[in-house]
């Protein structure tokens, strides 16, 4: 966006690369943002605004974008103090170099939210949401009345979010403690647990994952884990009825 304030709306923005603005630049331009899917881009800034821009930033998912050729990035990178966007109701989240840039966090603040938006299948270009994602209207976190966060809808997960009654990660020395509980379960259903290294790498099964029953709640000790490293958990469901 060069001189221009398109609406910009209800698309998914994946695997680009730019210098700068991975997704989206904007100089001397004050375009709406609304309502889009940005995940897996490469660049200085997902979105990068300069040059006395002032857009509208709302209702997007901005996730799992990195820096270009190693160079640190942003979800959102103010680049001057002659711009001012307007920034409510976004998931930012597991950006490389951080979420905000040239701005204070906005986390917490007009319904600005950094959760895993949980995507029915991220690996395979699935970017629906699961039916626990938090940018599903009703599901914010904070309880903010933000509606739809991203391009798409609900697309899975509609049985199980009725089951789930409590998930959790716990860190405790080099061991991470995955727990969850269900209101009922078949005698037949099994889970599988997975693990990304972030930042970027895809989820992988842990091959003889050993799961502790007690009742309705499960529970799985990770500890092949290293100091200092980020993980992402994800434990599918098998169920053979």
């Amino acid at each position: 966006c060069g001189a221009a304030s398109p609406i910009i709306s209800k698309n998914i923005l994946v695997d680009n690369s730019a210098e700068e603005g991975g997704a989206i630049f904007c100089a001397h331009s004050s375009p709406r943002i609304v309502g889009n899917t940005i995940v897996g881009n490469e660049g200085t800034g997902t979105i990068y605004i300069a040059n006395q821009s002032n857009p509208v930033i709302e209702q997007n998912i901005i996730a799992d974008n990195v820096g270009y050729y190693g160079d640190p990035t942003a979800g959102i990178w103010v680049a001057d103090t002659s711009s001012h966007p307007l920034i409510g109701c976004n998931d930012l989240f597991n950006n490389e170099g951080g979420n905000y840039a040239g701005i204070p966090d906005q986390t917490g603040l007009n319904g600005n939210i950094s959760a895993d938006h949980i995507f029915c299948d991220f690996e395979h270009g699935n970017y629906q949401l699961h039916a626990l994602s938090s940018c599903l209207p009703g599901n914010h976190p904070d309880g903010a009345e933000c509606g739809l966060i991203g391009a798409l809808e609900k697309g899975c997960g509609e049985d199980i979010a009725t089951l789930l009654q409590d998930y959790q990660a716990e860190a405790e020395g080099s061991d991470i403690t995955i727990k969850w509980r269900l209101s009922e379960a078949a005698a037949q259903m099994d889970f599988l647990v997975l693990r990304a290294e972030l930042p970027g790498a895809e989820y992988s099964e842990i091959p003889g994952a050993s799961i502790i029953k007690d009742g309705m709640s499960f529970e799985f000790r990770d500890r092949g884990c290293s100091a200092g490293s980020e993980y992402r958990y994800r434990v599918d469901v098998v169920d053979e009825a």
